[in-house]
């Protein structure tokens, strides 16, 4: 599972998390017992998590952190797009935990998981979309529909649909290897690193608004049929390719990043909330990079800084630097919460 609070993976049965200390409920407790007041979830006829959540309208609100001897702002756009943040990054655990339980039951072997993986992944996708679509409705933006939004969140955030990709590109080449009466299978399937199999860069060169279109359409032409010519240690082989754990990390991304789709939209719609811009970044980026130079001035570390948080304040780097440079302070650690950095 993962943890509620830094969103990194814990074990099933942790009670805090190794990584960030917070009090966790343990997974297998989430099927018997309710989270909160708030949150109700129920299991629908397919077993599939639900969950009803009634969030009054974001209202965002300036913010100010002491920051040294510089003052760390917060302006109202920021906040609420960090407050969408950190919701939807707690409805993306809970959809990714029951992902993973999903798919521990269903899929056994590459037949499996290809005849399930798109609608697990799917079935647990739409709930947050519909929960960015209701936002936006709310919000009176009346011309997105569901469709729309999912069309628009996956040609964005596709990492688990770019594993099945590389996966349906692997079947490809093992035939191919079978056919031509090549070298061994490994000869001829990608080893890529990073993904779900361990693999990434996958699917280059495809469109990135076809994305899940074409991982369907991959199976709706004859997937199945594919895999059954390959013998079965070739099957073996490339079902033991699949990191579940690595996947499972993956699915949670896509889904958390809904709230990125969903703010991209508002903003696209004249609604006032903050989004990380390339130019902002890249700048920060650069200040970041010339901190370290002996010519920066010393007097001027700070301001600058703090100048990086204000353009990108989830920016891994910067939080390093700040620590070697001014040191974990009560200051910085209070930012760090606020933005929910580990």
């Amino acid at each position: 599972m993962f943890c509620e609070h830094c969103g990194k993976e814990i074990d099933n049965d942790s009670t805090f998390c190794s990584h960030c200390g917070g009090q966790v409920e343990p997974l297998e407790q989430h099927d018997s017992s309710l989270p909160g007041p708030v949150e109700q979830l129920t299991k629908n006829k397919q077993s599939r998590l639900e969950i009803h959540e009634s969030w009054e309208t974001v209202i965002g609100l300036k913010r100010e952190f002491p920051f040294f001897d510089e003052t760390l702002r917060v302006s109202r756009e920021m906040d609420a797009f960090n407050t969408y943040r950190s919701r939807f990054k707690k409805h993306a655990q809970r959809y990714a935990e029951d992902f993973a339980r999903q798919y521990s039951s269903r899929v056994t072997d590459l037949d499996s998981f290809i005849q399930n993986f798109l609608d697990l992944y799917r079935s647990d996708l739409d709930p947050m979309i519909a929960k960015a679509l209701e936002i936006l409705i709310s919000e009176g933006i009346w011309t997105v529909t569901h469709d729309s939004l999912f069309e628009a969140h996956t040609a964005n955030f596709h990492l688990a649909i770019d594993d099945l990709l590389t996966m349906s590109e692997s079947i490809r080449l093992s035939i191919e290897s079978n056919q031509k009466a090549l070298a061994s299978l490994t000869s001829f399937v990608p080893t890529l690193m990073g993904g779900g199999f361990g693999t990434a860069g996958a699917a280059k060169g495809i469109a990135k608004a076809q994305m899940f279109n074409m991982a369907r359409d991959s199976i709706e032409s004859g997937l199945f049929k594919k895999v059954s010519k390959l013998d079965k240690r070739q099957q073996q082989g490339l079902y033991a390719r699949i990191n579940p754990r690595l996947l499972a990390k993956r699915v949670f991304l896509d889904y958390w990043r809904v709230f990125l789709t969903l703010t991209y939209a508002l903003r696209e719609n004249g609604k006032a909330i903050w989004y990380p811009s390339d130019e902002a970044t890249a700048q920060a980026t650069n200040i970041l990079k010339n901190i370290s130079n002996p010519a920066f001035p010393k007097a001027e570390i700070t301001r600058a800084l703090a100048g990086v948080l204000e353009a990108n304040p989830y920016s891994e780097e910067c939080y390093s630097v700040i620590s070697s440079k001014l040191g974990d302070t009560d200051e910085v650690v209070a930012v760090k919460q606020y933005f929910e950095i580990v």
